[in-house]
């Protein structure tokens, strides 16, 4: 069940770069490609640490202070990317 929610969180989002970019989707697709890498490899090294350092209670607090780090910024609550005003 986890991999197809994974699988249609890809999709969606590639749906969406590639309805932003229509007249580069092959730069977008490749963009996405390496971030979704680097974030699955860093995601990997930094559990990978946590559990081999202090079990599996690090690498639960991990998951859940990513967890609510992406609700916030779902909510809004912390703005990201997001241009202010001067």
């Amino acid at each position: 069940m986890l991999d197809c929610g994974l699988r249609a969180a890809m999709v969606a989002n590639q749906t969406l770069i590639n309805a932003a970019m229509q007249d580069s989707r092959g730069r977008a697709n490749t963009i996405f490609g390496i971030h979704v890498w680097c974030g699955n490899a860093a995601g990997a090294l930094l559990a990978s640490t946590a559990f081999a350092l202090y079990g599996w209670l690090a690498v639960c607090a991990i998951a859940m202070t990513a967890s609510i780090c992406a609700i916030l910024i779902q909510w809004g609550i912390v703005p990201v990317g997001k241009v202010r005003p001067a």
